[in-house]
């Protein structure tokens, strides 16, 4: 698996630890206003490089993507349902994180905020 790692995905891993340089230089600069979002792509990238090395492969050369798979019609379920949560969670989400950052949420009745 490591050499898999080192000849396919390198280019994701070089990726992954230049934006964990970078996260790790706005750190020690004090600079910390984007640096959560750069060290979560780091870990995005590493994660990318991890599936890369490890296609076709589900559990390490012992079950592929297509033995894995559930049947067609469960299959598209899935699929219609993530989409749906795509569209409804990830915004509200969003909205939510924004009106914290802003302090736009109160406290009522001794709940935090």
């Amino acid at each position: 698996m490591f050499d898999r790692f080192i000849d396919r995905a390198w280019v994701v891993l070089l990726v992954s630890a230049l934006a964990l340089g970078v996260a790790l230089f706005r750190i020690v600069r004090g600079r910390t206003e984007a640096t959560r979002v750069i060290a979560a792509f780091s870990v995005a990238m590493l994660v990318a490089a991890w599936g890369i090395a490890q296609y076709p492969y589900l559990l390490p050369f012992t079950l592929d993507i297509d033995n894995g798979a559930g049947a067609p019609a469960t299959m598209k379920w899935v699929l219609i349902w993530f989409g749906i949560a795509l569209v409804t969670v990830i915004p509200l989400l969003i909205v939510l994180l924004f009106l914290d950052q802003r302090g736009e949420l109160i406290e009522e009745d001794g709940f935090p905020a």
